[in-house]
């Protein structure tokens, strides 16, 4: 059984799907009490100052007590790869209290620590920024919905936007179509987001009753060639279409690549496209918990800052909104277009 809905102590929904590796984990949704997550300020300091002493710790050690320490944890398998997979990252987005079977001690200790923390707070701001922003769209047009996910993995920031919109104006999809497509390099993350939107479907679930699909297409933002393509395959005069990318192109992207895939969306889709996607703050606002892991790893991620990424894309015919957020790793940003680039 590859997906299932299970009913909590208050009576709400908690979906599961299987992974690739067959463990049952649960299926996020950021309205519920299991995963929403609400941390003050003060609360955030003081989390940030907690790991940092903890971080600070884990240095002092010898090279082979950290290795036996790390040993079969699952949260940090990708450690030694250029990037963290978007099944890695959903793990790291559950929590401590919803870790299954297969996580270690050291698993469940990691999930209290700001970067995954910031990374629930990172997936809700995304969720209800794709949800706010679909809400005008869907109400002007009655077209099927598409949801673009650039490097999402497994895509919860979609699977939420719908979630909410569900919750919250049911009436904007009811009777109507809606479609994730994920451009992806790897396949696990999006199997697992089809089995999730599979287990959203079942009698009882958030989305039962949505005619929802979940599709995967292999793509480098590094080669913008076939995007062009999927746009046409998405779009139709009534079409609602929007696009996200959590945790990829504006976090991991080159400048040139970032331009290359915003020039072809600009082109290619409705003038009403907005894109949400989430950037690392730079290194005058990000937490210093970030700046140490940026020295401590070789992932290439990129502390772009919001400021950054619009004096990047607003000349090449984008407009930036940053979604306010007291989130210490990561910026949320709408971007809109404003017509024709104005780069020579």
């Amino acid at each position: 059984m590859e997906a299932s809905g299970r009913t909590d102590s208050e009576q709400r929904t908690l979906c599961h799907a299987l992974s690739e590796e067959g463990w049952e984990l649960p299926v996020i949704d950021v309205s519920h009490p299991a995963f929403a997550l609400e941390l003050s300020t003060d609360a955030l300091r003081e989390l940030s100052e907690e790991s940092a002493r903890r971080l600070k710790a884990s240095t002092r050690l010898p090279a082979f007590v950290s290795r036996l320490l790390l040993r079969g944890s699952v949260l940090t398998r990708d450690r030694d790869r250029p990037f963290v997979s978007g099944m890695t990252t959903y793990l790291q987005k559950l929590g401590p209290g919803n870790l299954g079977p297969w996580a270690t001690a050291m698993d469940r200790r990691i999930a209290t620590a700001i970067g995954p923390v910031c990374m629930r707070l990172r997936l809700q701001t995304m969720a209800r920024t794709l949800a706010g922003a679909l809400g005008p769209l869907l109400a002007a047009r009655a077209g099927t919905l598409r949801l673009l996910s650039l490097g999402g993995g497994p895509a919860p920031d979609c699977l939420n936007a719908l979630i909410l919109l569900r919750r919250r104006q049911p009436a904007l999809l009811a009777g109507r179509k809606a479609r994730i497509l994920v451009l992806d390099l790897d396949a696990d993350g999006p199997a697992f987001g089809a089995r999730a939107l599979a287990a959203l479907q079942v009698a009882g679930a958030p989305l039962h009753g949505l005619d929802a699909t979940f599709e995967r297409a292999r793509y480098d933002w590094n080669d913008v060639a076939n995007l062009g393509g999927s746009l046409d395959h998405l779009a139709a005069p009534d079409v609602v279409l929007v696009g996200s990318s959590e945790g990829g192109l504006f976090e991991y992207g080159s400048d040139e690549a970032i331009l290359a895939n915003l020039e072809v969306l600009r082109d290619r889709t409705p003038d009403d496209f907005v894109m949400v996607g989430s950037v690392l703050r730079d290194e005058h606002t990000a937490d210093p918990n970030l700046l140490s892991m940026r020295r401590l790893t070789a992932m290439p991620f990129r502390l772009l800052g919001a400021g950054a990424l619009a004096a990047l894309v607003e000349p090449a015919g984008w407009a930036v909104e940053v979604v306010p957020d007291e989130n210490p790793f990561y910026q949320v940003v709408r971007l809109r277009k404003t017509g024709r680039p104005s780069l020579p």
